[in-house]
């Protein structure tokens, strides 16, 4: 799947408005110890002006996204996504990470918001990694081609501040399927358990035969829908997937 590549520079001075009255805070002190006599407070003025600069510098971010071709249309509207301009429809996690599903055009998307990293993996995501979003996409895009369902991968977006990596997004179509666990609940009659049952085994075993492992074995995290000739599944959550023989992490790996 081909993905080309636009790069934006937002200003995004609504998160940042505890810096400027952090710098505006130091300026006043540095005022007040002044010595008297100098009423033009040149040192004062001079620090003011290098904190708003500062500012500036910190509230510039770079935002780079990479579409799929197959959802271009949607891309004026899902870059407002690290701007926090989208009405999230439903919230699926708040915590660690962000995972919420969103309207757009007619159809619905699923966003995941990845948590902010610690320096030293700044420093990674900003250098020789790929960012967790990028995984995802590409690692969606690797199961599809190899007749495994998952969300079709719509975006990711990287923001960066100030040259490194700050955090990153990834934009899926929504799939309106059942998690195994609730589906579970649902089937009453036998049969039909037995037949989930055979269905699951033979999707993960399709999953192995791939050379593809699931690390977290939440079974939340395999969806199930049924037609007339069975359950179908389809894995969602990929970036706890390990694909056997594919270096995904680094930038400059190629299949």
């Amino acid at each position: 799947m081909l993905i080309f590549d636009c790069k934006y520079r937002k200003n995004f001075q609504e998160s940042f408005l505890w810096m400027e009255e952090m710098m505006v805070w130091m300026t006043n002190i540095f005022r007040i110890i002044q010595f008297p006599g100098n009423p033009e407070h040149r040192f004062a003025a001079r620090l003011h002006y290098l904190c708003i600069q500062i500012g500036r510098m910190t509230m510039v971010m770079d935002m780079q996204i990479k579409m799929n071709p197959a959802f271009g249309e949607f891309e004026q509207m899902l870059v407002k996504v690290p701007r926090d301009e989208v009405n999230y429809e439903q919230v699926y996690e708040d915590g660690r990470n962000f995972v919420g599903r969103i309207s757009v055009g007619g159809k619905s998307f699923v966003v995941k918001r990845y948590v902010n990293v610690p320096l030293i993996k700044k420093a990674l995501y900003s250098t020789i990694l790929k960012s967790k979003a990028q995984q995802a996409y590409e690692k969606a895009d690797y199961l599809l081609r190899q007749g495994i369902e998952t969300a079709p991968p719509v975006a990711y977006i990287v923001v960066h501040r100030m040259g490194f990596y700050h955090t990153s997004y990834f934009i899926s179509e929504y799939l309106p399927y059942i998690p195994f666990r609730r589906m579970w609940k649902l089937v009453k009659v036998p049969r039909e358990h037995d037949m989930l049952t055979k269905g699951y085994t033979a999707f993960r075993r399709l999953l192995a035969e791939k050379g593809i492992t699931i690390t977290d074995s939440n079974p939340d995290n395999t969806l199930v829908y049924k037609r007339d000739d069975g359950y179908h599944f389809a894995q969602i959550d990929i970036n706890r997937i390990k694909i056997n023989g594919w270096y995904y992490c680094f930038k400059r790996t190629r299949r």
